[in-house]
């Protein structure tokens, strides 16, 4: 292998001596390494290019060029600034590029004095038996048990302190486990809100309460226990957009 380092390059010279480092720690594989530098490129292509018999008042032939020479040699010329990455960092062979991800479409959900965006390819249902407050619920279509839910409530006047010893209380007469975590002072998806965790037989709701205006706004991401990454990006969403309307 031949380095090629001329002097018109600044700092040609250091880079091929770490490259030629690199090269020669790997091992018996590793190729032979000539660095080409003006004195000894000169003695290369006098030796490789005999000189030729100059006829008498003829110019001056031009010296060669430093491909042509290295081409005759037979070398494999190596341009420094090329050969560097894969030699100064041989352990990125093999990585693969990041895939790109598309965004998942998205819709937007109104219910009462509610909207909020949501995966517009997840089915929306009203829930109204069962535990917990009656709802609007926004499953995804390949797992169910990663879900959205949403519920609303006029509070007119109403501080996000007030909504928090509100809660509180609720949760307090609830028995122990089942709602944890809670923050009266929180934050999701850059908005303040009191969060807390339901715990539920294979899932949990993560819920965020937030106050717009008159309206209290409850959205609960529901995810397998432990794997919150199927809800988490539906889940910003949604709390991030939801507003009062009306």
């Amino acid at each position: 292998m031949v380095i090629d380092t001329p002097s018109t390059v600044a700092g040609a010279s250091a880079l091929a001596a770490s490259i030629t480092q690199r090269l020669s720690g790997s091992g018996p594989s590793a190729p032979s390494v000539l660095e080409i530098n003006d004195i000894r490129f000169t003695r290369l292509a006098r030796a490789a290019l005999p000189q030729r018999p100059v006829p008498s008042g003829a110019p001056p032939t031009a010296r060669p060029s430093r491909v042509r020479a290295l081409g005759t040699l037979g070398a494999a010329a190596i341009v420094v600034a090329a050969a560097a990455p894969a030699a100064m960092a041989p352990d990125r062979r093999g990585v693969v590029p990041p895939t790109r991800v598309e965004a998942t479409p998205t819709t937007f959900l109104v219910e009462g004095r509610v909207a909020l965006s949501v995966p517009a390819t997840w089915p929306t249902r009203r829930v109204v038996t069962g535990p917990g407050s009656a709802r609007v619920q926004v499953t995804s279509p390949s797992d169910p048990e990663v879900a959205l839910h949403i519920t609303q409530s006029p509070v007119a006047g109403e501080t996000l302190s007030g909504t928090a010893e509100r809660l509180k209380r609720a949760i307090d007469a609830e028995p122990a486990g089942l709602f944890v975590d809670f923050n009266p002072s929180g934050t999701s998806a850059g908005r303040s809100a009191v969060t807390y965790r339901e715990v539920r037989p294979g899932h949990e709701v993560r819920w965020t309460v937030l106050l717009d205006g008159p309206v209290r706004i409850s959205v609960g991401c529901q995810s397998r226990p432990g794997d919150q990454g199927g809800v988490r990006d539906a889940c910003e969403q949604a709390v991030r957009s939801a507003h009062a309307i009306g």
